[in-house]
């Protein structure tokens, strides 16, 4: 069976179909409706700044939208967005190395297309505040960190990992966001949240990646 991008499309529009949503609400899968949550708080922000009457205001929810909007999208798609494959492609005639170049192929597909989103919605935030080379550096590291999650259940310490690295991305893109609306140098502020950075959440994304792999040779197999 050979391997194209409308097979890869197809996968990654049928893992964000109203049913698999739905599917993954009904199961209280955390990521889905913590993410889901904090989409709808974001996108409920706009109408209090507008009530203020003073539009300036709007800068501050816009900001705070390109922040969470990345991330909430992230956390959606934790669940929706899995290594292992749905059951009809382990029914196909498919050999195992042929299945494991598409499981690596649907990731990477999937990496490609969130980083896309967020480096739109970093443009976005450079057009608005301005550009800053070491910000900019910075969420584009912290957003590719995100789009290469996968979360894994029988992974030990993986949910520990997938929450912190999450939070870290946060905390350190909204200090980052601060800074280019400061419109000011903060070099000292800078060094430390690379040194943070270097420190935290590089390592862990190493260790995760090293378990997306095990994850992807132990996908081959059908698993129900």
């Amino acid at each position: 069976m050979s391997i194209n991008m409308n097979r890869l499309i197809r996968l990654y529009v049928k893992n964000w179909s109203v049913e698999n949503i739905k599917k993954n609400i009904k199961k209280n899968n955390p990521s889905v409706m913590f993410g889901l949550w904090q989409i709808l708080y974001v996108i409920l922000s706009f109408p209090f700044a507008i009530s203020e009457g003073n539009y300036a205001d709007l800068i501050t929810p816009v900001v705070y939208f390109l922040i969470f909007i990345p991330i909430s999208f992230e956390i959606f798609s934790l669940n929706l967005n899995t290594i292992r494959l749905d059951k009809i492609y382990y029914l196909c005639p498919m050999d195992r190395v042929t299945r494991l170049e598409f499981i690596k192929k649907s990731y990477i597909f999937r990496v490609a297309i969130h980083m896309t989103l967020y480096t739109i919605f970093e443009i976005i935030s450079v057009l608005i505040l301005g550009f800053n080379p070491l910000v900019f550096v910075y969420i584009f590291v912290n957003n590719l960190i995100l789009s290469m999650i996968v979360l894994d259940n029988k992974y030990k310490g993986s949910t520990f990992y997938v929450v912190f690295s999450i939070a870290f991305a946060l905390l350190t893109n909204m200090c980052q966001m601060g800074i280019l609306e400061s419109g000011k140098e903060h070099f000292i502020s800078e060094c430390v949240l690379y040194v943070l950075l270097i420190i935290f959440q590089i390592p862990i994304a190493i260790k995760l990646n090293r378990n997306i792999r095990r994850q992807m040779v132990a996908a081959v197999d059908y698993e129900e």
